[in-house]
Formats: C-alpha cells, structure tokens, sequence
C-alpha cells in the first residue's frame, strides 16, 4: 500500500534561502520554456523556405515544487511564465522538470497561444545566466507539426529571452 505524507514545512530563514535560491536556477534553465512583468515578441519568418522563427522575452510568474525526494530525485518543479507578442498576442507556458539524481532535470513545456499550442522538452542542468536549448517535439492548432528548437538565453533573475526556430509550421495564409 502507498503512504502519502504530508508536504515538510520549510526549516528557517537558510532554508528558505537555498530554497529560492534552487528555484530560479531552475527558472533559468527552463522552458520552456518558458512572464508577468515587461514581456515582449516578435515573429519573423527566417531567411530559409519553411523555416518560422519567433522571437519572445519571458518572465517567471510562480513556482511550486513538489517534495518526493526531500530537495533530491524525484521532486517536480512546476513553472508558470506568461508572454505578450509583438502584436499583443497573450498566452502562457507550463512547464514541469523532474529531480534527478546529479542535479540533472528533465523538463516538458507548453505554450499557450490563443491559436495553438508548440510543445518543448530538454535534459537540463540549473546553471545561472548560461544558455540552453530544448527542442520543439510538437503543436496544435496554428502549429501542428512543429518541429525544430528553442534557444533559452537568461537574462536575469526569472527572466529569459527566447527564440523559437520551428522549421514546420502549418499555415493557414
């Protein structure tokens, strides 16, 4: 039979520190990924047939993390980042990463847009201000058959400039 406990409440003002600390490394790395302040997009289409890239800084909304290895393997962080195209398009991303063991985390995104979905996922490990990337493994709507990457670049605290190179995209012109 499976035991559930109860969430551990955090111990004092150190442990809140790593805490907060530990989540906006993750919040960096992600994705997909992926804003509630000043947030901007633009979209392009790229110099090469069949290539759309789409261009967006993102900030961190909220984050929870779920304790199923107490700091370690198995916890899931879960992001919520908002975003604004350059047309004033809104939407916003989800994204989880799973704990796992040697800090490495595996992450799965999805951004809401209001006329589809692009879904994204990448093997990560949290390293402040450095680039990543996670690839573009599907869409819906505007973007069934999305495919190609995104470029994860942080630019401070919660908050990541992201370029979005969909080499297929269906288009409805």
């Amino acid at each position: 039979m499976m035991r559930i406990t109860p969430p551990r409440q955090a111990r004092g003002l150190a442990g809140h520190r790593r805490l907060v600390r530990l989540l906006v490394a993750i919040a960096a790395v992600i994705g997909a990924i992926v804003a509630g302040t000043t947030v901007a997009a633009s979209a392009n289409s790229g110099g090469s047939e069949g290539r759309h890239v789409i261009h967006m800084q993102t900030t961190l909304v909220s984050v929870t993390t779920n304790s199923a290895g107490n700091g370690g393997p198995g916890d899931v962080n879960a992001n919520l980042w908002s975003f604004t195209t350059s047309s004033g398009v809104t939407g916003h991303a989800d994204i989880s990463c799973q704990v796992f063991p040697g800090s490495e985390q595996l992450c799965h995104a999805s951004f809401v847009f209001p006329d589809g979905q692009i879904y994204a996922m990448t093997a990560a490990t949290p390293m402040l201000n450095q680039e990543f990337r996670a690839g573009i493994i599907g869409g819906t709507g505007a973007y069934v058959g999305a495919s190609g990457q995104i470029v994860n670049t942080p630019v401070a605290p919660g908050v990541i400039n992201r370029a979005f190179y969909l080499l297929a995209v269906k288009h409805d012109d």
